[in-house]
């Protein structure tokens, strides 16, 4: 086909097919008797562009199927977000096809409740969006070979919906036989484990071909930080976790995931303190660069109970410069701390739940309305709370 070039219009111009044609002639030189053999081509290519200029480019216009397609490759929270862009995708996205459930939960005696046939059916139909296996080890209610060849076969249909699976007290049998199909997940971003007492080592990740393996896919992991074999977990995913919920029950590992793991894309921490008493506390030089090298990349940070944090709270939210959301529940905090959380100039949302006086908190808390970003502030006092009970001496106070 002849150049075209000369007569494409700019945006916003408007320029019919005859204009069109007649400017290609001149420019190009032609003659009336090749002119008329292309005549017919050349309308046909000008019209061409005068229909594709015309056309709209918004996302908003695209076909029902286009955007079917589109909105299958969307998370489950994305999908509610998209609900709110306008009406169409509103009435797309609440079609069947999309419903889910929000969460499946099954124990060792879910065959007297459930049609395993009718929870594979609805899973290969792509409606499952969270599964939670609870086993009750210590008590005898385990998963028989019957149920857990059912779970697995459950999982392996929904690897392309599943996107949060969460395992609670599990044996060492049962998390055997579940990362294997754990490994073929492609949607899985949310997973949390708790080991069961009679649990020793979690499972090594499989690797299965050239493929990426199901646990590539993880971002945030909810952890109970009981073995050794959990921080291996932690490190194995360590590059691309983004949000990490951490139960400690072992204070060792937990210094040693703050002072030896490197997360590059960590942005949001949680640490919950479940340590026994005679575990003590965290003592001042035991966290070193890492952890401060973890701290400073936070966006969101929230600690629960934190006597075994107590001795170096007001050294670690220093080096959380870059917090924007910063929760405090159950916690001693002393005056420095404050002094350090109202140089937060960038932070947005602060919840305090203190077991300070209320005295030291009203005074203390109202240098917090100062920082100029902040949106969200609740500070609340845990009443009928002794400092004996937690072995606090007076200098920690």
């Amino acid at each position: 086909l002849p150049n075209v070039a000369p007569f494409v219009r700019k945006r916003g111009t408007s320029l019919g097919t005859q204009a069109c044609c007649r400017r290609y002639r001149v420019l190009s030189g032609c003659s009336t008797a090749s002119w008329a053999e292309l005549n017919k081509k050349h309308l046909i290519i000008a019209s061409l562009f005068n229909e594709a200029a015309t056309m709209s480019t918004s996302i908003l216009d695209l076909p029902t199927e286009v955007l079917d397609h589109i909105f299958d490759f969307l998370p489950f929270i994305n999908r509610q977000h998209a609900k709110l862009v306008c009406r169409r995708w509103n009435q797309l996205l609440s079609a069947p096809r999309y419903m889910k459930a929000t969460q499946l939960n099954l124990t060792p005696d879910f065959h007297r409740r459930w049609s395993a046939d009718d929870l594979l059916r609805f899973a290969s139909q792509g409606k499952l969006h969270s599964i939670r296996l609870v086993e009750a080890s210590g008590r005898g209610d385990n998963f028989s070979q019957e149920s857990l060849a059912s779970i697995v076969q459950l999982l392996e249909a929904g690897c392309y919906s599943l996107e949060k699976i969460q395992l609670d007290g599990c044996t060492d049998s049962f998390l055997r036989a579940v990362f294997d199909a754990l490994g073929k997940m492609r949607r899985m971003r949310n997973l949390i484990f708790f080991l069961g007492e009679e649990s020793t080592e979690l499972p090594k990740i499989p690797v299965t071909g050239p493929e990426p393996i199901g646990f590539s896919f993880v971002t945030n992991l909810d952890l109970g930080l009981t073995k050794a074999s959990c921080l291996e977990l932690v490190n194995s995913l360590a590059s691309q976790l983004t949000c990490v919920s951490l139960h400690v029950r072992v204070k060792d590992l937990l210094e040693q995931f703050l002072n030896e793991l490197h997360l590059p894309a960590l942005h949001s921490l949680a640490l919950y303190d479940y340590t026994p008493d005679n575990q003590g506390t965290i003592e001042p030089g035991a966290l070193g660069d890492g952890c401060w090298r973890i701290l400073a990349q936070l966006k969101t940070l929230r600690i629960r109970n934190n006597f075994m944090f107590c001795a170096v709270l007001t050294e670690m939210i220093s080096h959380c410069q870059n917090i924007k959301h910063l929760t405090l529940e159950h916690c001693l905090i002393s005056m420095q701390c404050m002094k350090q959380i109202g140089a937060f100039k960038g932070l947005k949302e602060l919840y305090l739940i203190s077991y300070n006086p209320w005295g030291f908190i009203r005074r203390e808390g109202e240098s917090l309305l100062d920082l100029p970003n902040l949106e969200h502030l609740s500070l609340s006092l845990e009443a009928k709370i002794k400092f004996e009970n937690y072995g606090l001496t007076g200098s920690a106070r």
